[in-house]
């Protein structure tokens, strides 16, 4: 009898921990867990809902050690393998947390949980072309299964399915118009989809079902500097951080935006929240600490390396010189295929490898953090040029090889596909009409995505093909580099030959999207990171037909007055 008591006694404590649990008084329910626990150490139940109470307030190593001594207890129940994965996921080992939901699959192979979360461990581990069959059997088993709908779609958006993705947040907003976050998703996709008002109503109903909601204030504010409303930006971004302090996509988005517009003194420390992002650039990891500028670094050695891609590297490798000014000992570690090109312009330094231990220095700092280091704004870019060359040799054999005929115009058209790139390329046909102007010569610098273009010009179209042994070798751009100065013009989209002809100081045309990179700011036709170039600024988005008339007429022009001053 008095057995009989005390079993009903901690019954009744284990339904109150639960009540507790089911309205969200987790202090009240994790206290009562506790003292069922206390008196069983055994019980299933509490250590499961303990487990899950501890997961809910953000412990979840605690979390899965207690779901581990639940399952021991009972080692059936499938329920608790999902829960010690949706723990596991937390703690970034979907590897393991893969292993709990395939075994409650196993127990219950109805559990629509149990499919979901395998799928999720599964995208976790960027396996998201696999997790679309496992969403689709939670799907099979529960057709209101709002998860594997916004689940399923955040896996197409990983394999840039985005109409299909589209569709999946649709079904889970349907199913639960007050899913914020399948709100603020389809406004990601639809961005990506470059429709940027409907992108920005998709936010607008995230914000207004959740006004704390920092991830869509940030996001809002990426679509606003797209579409050019930059006073509407900046509120969206101090939005978000006001939210959320330390969140670094906001700071790093703001920071663009502020640079964009000239704000380099306001910009720059926002621009150092990229190695924050949840994913940031390329970036080395060093035990020495960064120059910022403050230290002293007459005869110190400091390290200064790469982070981002070729041109960023190629545009902020003028600073060496000016490390050099203060007495700076420097190693240069560029990428490797970069540094012969980057050779030139070190004096009392040397070009290293950032990935050899043995190196010796005592401060380290990224290529494009110097420009705060040095506390750069508008009319203090060291914009003297060149400060890169091409080898003379080189230069000598490609001048013999293309010969001294016509108006030589080195043109590229696309750079690299990372999504940082979207929308500033184009298509080499953009060229055609310049191909006809009497005496131009196009020259393709082009290598790389996109080349194949060239295999399929419009009708009348010549562009000069320089061969596979063009820049064919382990070093980029030292052909080109030559090639380039055998030039009367380079035209480009806004890639890395961009940064390349700047720096070596020849005559440049940049095409522009409506709402460029940072670099090369608002308004201006003219760069002040590089003095011998021209920019052409979209006037609508997506509208290169208009840049590239304006470029025709400009070169036209140009050609005109070379024959009068002949």
């Amino acid at each position: 009898m008095i057995e009989q008591l005390g079993a009903a006694s901690l019954q009744n404590l284990v339904r109150n921990a639960f009540h507790f649990h089911k309205i969200g008084n987790l202090p009240e329910a994790k206290k009562l867990y506790e003292k069922v626990i206390a008196r069983d150490s055994h019980n299933f139940t509490a250590l499961h809902f303990l487990g899950v109470v501890h997961y809910q307030l953000g412990s979840l190593e605690k979390s899965v050690e207690l779901i581990t001594h639940a399952i021991k207890a009972n080692p059936h129940d499938a329920s608790a393998y999902v829960n010690r994965g949706i723990s596991l996921i937390g703690l970034h080992r979907a590897d393991e947390a893969l292993l709990n939901f395939r075994k409650a699959i196993q127990l219950r192979p109805d559990n629509v949980s149990a499919h979901c979360y395998y799928a999720i461990s599964l995208c976790e581990l960027n396996r998201s072309d696999e997790a679309l069959g496992y969403f689709d059997g939670a799907i099979r088993l529960n057709s209101n299964y709002v998860d594997a709908y916004y689940n399923k779609g955040k896996a197409l958006v990983a394999l840039k399915k985005y109409d299909l993705a589209l569709t999946c947040f649709d079904i889970a907003i349907e199913l639960n118009p007050r899913h914020f976050e399948a709100h603020n998703n389809r406004g990601n996709v639809l961005k990506e989809m470059d429709k940027l008002d409907q992108a920005l109503e998709s936010y607008d109903a995230a914000i207004a079902l959740m006004p704390g909601y920092a991830e869509a204030h940030s996001n809002r504010g990426n679509v606003l500097l797209e579409l050019n409303r930059y006073d509407e930006s900046i509120p969206c971004f101090d939005r978000a951080i006001a939210l959320k302090p330390d969140y670094a996509d906001a700071h790093f988005n703001r920071g663009l935006a502020l640079l964009l517009h000239g704000d380099f003194q306001s910009g720059l420390p926002e621009y150092e929240w990229r190695k924050r992002e949840k994913e940031p650039s390329r970036a080395h990891i060093f035990q020495k600490p960064q120059w910022t500028g403050k230290e002293e670094i007459i005869g110190r050695r400091i390290l200064v390396h790469d982070e981002q891609g070729l041109g960023d590297t190629i545009q902020f490798v003028r600073y060496i010189r000016l490390l050099e000014g203060r007495g700076a000992n420097v190693l240069l570690a560029p990428q490797k295929k970069l540094q012969k090109l980057l050779s030139i312009i070190v004096d009392r330094s040397e070009i290293v490898n950032a990935e050899d231990a043995q190196l010796d220095f005592e401060f380290q700092c990224p290529l494009a953090s110097l420009p705060l280091a040095f506390a750069t704004v508008k009319n203090t870019i060291p914009n003297s040029v060149p400060y890169l060359k091409a080898e003379y040799n080189r230069v000598a054999s490609w001048r013999s090889r293309l010969g001294n005929h016509g108006f030589k115009i080195g043109i590229c058209w696309q750079g690299s596909t990372a999504k940082i790139d979207k929308g500033r390329s184009f298509s080499v046909t953009s060229f055609h009409d310049l191909s006809k102007i009497e005496g131009v010569r196009l020259i393709s610098l082009h290598k790389g995505a996109g080349e194949g273009e060239l295999e399929h010009l419009s009708t009348g179209m010549m562009v000069e093909n320089l061969g596979p042994d063009f820049d064919g070798g382990e070093h980029a751009f030292l052909d080109t580099a030559a090639v380039m100065s055998c030039c009367d013009l380079i035209i480009t989209s806004d890639t890395s030959i961009a940064h390349l002809s700047g720096a070596l100081a020849l005559p440049t045309w940049v095409a522009l999207k409506h709402v460029p990179d940072w670099r090369w700011l608002l308004g201006r036709n003219d760069s002040p990171w590089y003095p011998t170039m021209k920019l052409f600024r979209q006037k609508q988005r997506g509208n290169w037909k208009d840049v590239f008339e304006e470029i025709e007429n400009s070169l036209s022009e140009l050609m005109q007055s070379q024959k009068t001053n002949a």
